[in-house]
């Protein structure tokens, strides 16, 4: 007797969660999780020894949130960017052709997305702070002309930014708040750069060319005011 069912078909996936083996693995989905002693310590996959940077990050373990509930999440385990020029950055390794056809090679198909989800809060957010906030960034997102797609918060809104930053390279989203939100950006090949808050489109900017492979940033600017921290982040191909 044959079976059959209405399953859909399976999607073949694979998790880099160790951020160390972010640059030493093949993958389609890529995780970083904060929290204290997310950096390593001696003689154990020490992050700054496996192609990250990782510039006086403070790691705080989570506290005061109810069970599995949006309704009271307290903070989570953090990684928290609370000082100027603070900096956190991954391998450049996500984006260019080369990637995409590794990725394909395990999916089975072409990926025409790249996808990033962190999810985050800015626990200050009174400046106007285009280098402080965190996304998709080749090299230090604390040099605007690498940013690809970087979440930033001005003084009314939040708003997400390409090298360039003016024009089409901007949008402004959602009111600034202090709270942590999912935040995710989506860069389509030879489309455009969409980002969401919760689930809900922000908007879109243009898709920067010629920077890519790209990395994961996030950052505090020289003499900043506003601070971020990250609970974990989520990059994958689709």
């Amino acid at each position: 007797m044959t079976i059959t069912t209405n399953a859909p078909p399976k999607i073949n996936r694979v998790h880099i969660t160790r951020p160390s083996m972010w640059s030493r693995e093949v993958g389609t989905d890529y995780w970083f999780t904060a929290g204290v002693g997310f950096e390593g310590i001696a003689a154990d996959e020490i992050l700054t020894d496996y192609g990250w940077t990782a510039t006086s990050v403070a790691q705080t373990a989570g506290t005061l949130a109810d069970l599995m509930t949006s309704a009271d999440v307290g903070t989570p385990n953090i990684a928290a960017l609370d000082a100027a020029s603070d900096l956190l950055l991954s391998p450049a390794i996500f984006g260019d052709y080369a990637s995409a056809l590794r990725a394909g090679a395990i999916l089975g198909y072409t990926p025409t997305t790249l996808n990033l989800e962190v999810y985050a809060n800015f626990s200050v957010a009174t400046a106007s702070e285009t280098t402080t906030g965190f996304g998709l960034s080749t090299g230090s997102s604390l040099t605007a002309t690498n940013h690809i797609a970087f979440i930033w918060g001005g003084i009314s809104n939040f708003n997400i930014r390409g090298t360039p930053g003016t024009g089409a390279f901007n949008d402004a989203g959602a009111a600034v708040d202090n709270n942590f939100h999912l935040w995710k950006v989506t860069a389509t090949a030879g489309g455009s750069v969409e980002w969401f808050i919760d689930g809900t489109s922000q908007g879109t900017i243009t898709l920067v060319e010629d920077l890519f492979p790209t990395a994961f940033s996030a950052s505090v600017v020289a003499a900043g005011t506003n601070r971020v921290n990250i609970a974990w982040g989520h990059i994958w191909y689709a």
